[in-house]
């Protein structure tokens, strides 16, 4: 208590609107309180790093091997909730306290949040910042890069392939700063993993919007990205699209996959601002598609005149085709003439 005592004050300036109660003379029930939070939070991070399972009983309904089985991907969940965070400096400086770490072994130790993952050295506020910040990457751009930006449309993945053939293909970062791009008429995006029915996914995008919208500063990437997603996956042939490029990892069936994503949106209730990186990467899908979408009609134009005038009738179809082999047996012997020519003019 003593090492959380000498920031205390800190640590209540992180709370808007605290009520007078905690802030008694001692502040010994503040600090209780931030000493049972922060360790119960540390004990199941650790888990997640792969501790034992320690003195807790086989029938412990949240620590034993089947609690942990059962609750874990919950509990993680519910300590991501915005109203539920911990200042980061009280998971610090409990490690600090138990173990007298250096802050690269606690960072190795923390901030391992998702499975098979480090956030290292990122810095954060609270748990819930540290998960925005290694789902969206970094840098991740600041609150005027998303200002004075018109909406752009995004046409779905099966509407991109039919009208412009936009290939789909897996990025090779799952963060949302450099996941989704496009280039010469390939669009990449990262991949998306839905961990139901264990873990809920809806409540954690959720939460990262919250804290997009409440925390003065932050982008809007984890908003965009579900708006994007709304578009791009907007029926069961894109979601077929998106599993086949091995970019979503679920045990939903593709009729699914579409309406989570369209609930989502719906429950964000504000039109989000694209960053200018994703709102350039829009424009510039749109406008390809209109020009392969304006070759293409050029094209069926052409092919309907031919059918038209020279198909139909097979006197027509043998007709053409003698006048092209005369064409091309004239070119050919224009070229033999003037390569002869060139030859004897050499010698």
């Amino acid at each position: 208590m003593a090492a959380l005592g000498e920031i205390v004050e800190e640590l209540m300036d992180s709370y808007d609107l605290l009520d007078k109660e905690w802030r008694d003379d001692d502040k010994s029930r503040f600090l209780q309180l931030m000493i049972r939070d922060g360790c119960f939070l540390l004990e199941i991070l650790s888990k997640n790093c792969g501790s034992e399972y320690g003195d807790y009983e086989y029938k412990d309904p949240s620590f034993s091997s089947h609690g942990l089985l059962k609750y874990y991907d919950v509990m993680m969940a519910d300590m991501l909730m915005i109203e539920n965070q911990v200042p980061l400096m009280v998971l610090t400086t409990l490690v600090a306290t138990e173990t007298e770490a250096t802050a690269d072994h606690q960072s190795n130790f923390l901030f391992q949040v998702d499975r098979g993952m480090e956030l290292g050295s990122y810095k954060g506020l609270h748990l819930l910042d540290l998960t925005w910040k290694l789902v969206i990457g970094q840098p991740h751009g600041n609150v005027s890069d998303y200002l004075d930006l018109k909406p752009v449309q995004i046409l779905s993945a099966s509407h991109l392939y039919e009208k412009a053939q936009v290939q789909l293909m897996k990025s090779e970062t799952n963060n949302l700063n450099d996941g989704i791009r496009f280039d010469n008429g390939v669009l990449r995006v990262p991949i998306f993993r839905i961990h139901f029915p264990t873990f809920p996914t809806e409540s954690v995008l959720l939460n990262l919007v919250a804290f997009e919208h409440l925390h003065a500063g932050a982008s809007q990437q984890v908003s965009s990205y579900i708006d994007f997603m709304s578009a791009l996956v907007n029926s069961a042939k894109d979601s077929s699209m998106i599993r086949n490029i091995n970019a979503m990892q679920t045990i939903w069936n593709d009729e699914a996959v579409p309406k989570f994503f369209q609930k989502i949106r719906n429950d964000m209730g504000f039109n989000p601002c694209y960053s200018y990186k994703l709102h350039d990467m829009a424009l510039t899908l749109n406008e390809y598609c209109i020009k392969r979408s304006k070759w293409r009609r050029q094209l069926h134009e052409w092919g309907s005149t031919l059918k038209e005038n020279y198909l139909k009738n097979p006197w027509t179809f043998i007709a053409l085709i003698a006048a092209t082999l005369l064409l091309v047996c004239t070119i050919i012997q224009t070229i033999t003439g003037l390569l002869s020519l060139k030859y004897n003019n050499r010698y």
